[in-house]
């Protein structure tokens, strides 16, 4: 699996938009597969980012700017 970040955190001023970056990261990495990575997001509730699943990816958005793509995902 590869995490691509591929924009910056807009929000500069918000500590838990970093926390739940981090968190989101930190899910990511740990997915040993697809099903796995899956799994992770299910129970995962996100406030200020929203993701979506593609046939061999995953994306992450930031709410507040959901044009920019920050985290790509390849598996």
């Amino acid at each position: 699996m590869i995490l691509i970040i591929e924009n910056e955190i807009n929000d500069m001023n918000d500590v838990d938009v970093y926390v739940e970056f981090v968190a989101i990261c930190n899910n990511i990495t740990s997915a040993e597969n697809e099903k796995c990575l899956r799994e992770k997001f299910r129970n995962f509730k996100l406030t200020h980012f929203f993701y979506g699943f593609g046939g061999h990816h995953m994306w992450v958005h930031q709410k507040s700017f959901e044009d920019i793509r920050i985290i790509f995902v390849t598996f």
